[in-house]
């Protein structure tokens, strides 16, 4: 295993440690364990399809939308990706704002997003 395999599996940790990535974690769980609102997602993602082929919003997307999206579960979950999001992207820019290197005398950039959805 080479420095920056080691390196990276700490970081790794430093990420699955933090309070933030553990609150994401606990949401998605409560959220993919809620049957209401799993069948609810199924049922508007069907009406989202009649939707798409009418090109034309029901009533009946509207409500259903406003219910899943406004359930304190799914608020709580979508809350927790967006910070978590910040997080990862604000390591991102700190990895990238550091790896730069003098080659002939050019900077070179090398950026290495973090992209998990």
């Amino acid at each position: 295993m080479n420095k920056l395999d080691i390196e990276t599996r700490k970081l790794n940790e430093v990420i699955k440690n933090n309070p933030i990535y553990k609150e994401f974690l606990a949401c998605q769980k409560e959220l993919e364990n809620n049957e209401e609102l799993k069948s609810l997602k199924v049922k508007l993602d069907e009406e989202k399809k009649v939707v798409c082929k009418n090109k034309k919003k029901t009533e009946n997307y509207d409500k259903m939308f406003n219910e899943y999206h406004n359930n304190p579960i799914v608020v709580n979950y979508e809350n927790a990706k967006e910070e978590l999001n910040e997080y990862l992207s604000n390591i991102t820019n700190t990895i990238s704002n550091n790896l730069w290197f003098i080659n002939n005398n050019r900077f070179i950039c090398f950026i290495y997003p973090l992209d998990m959805w």
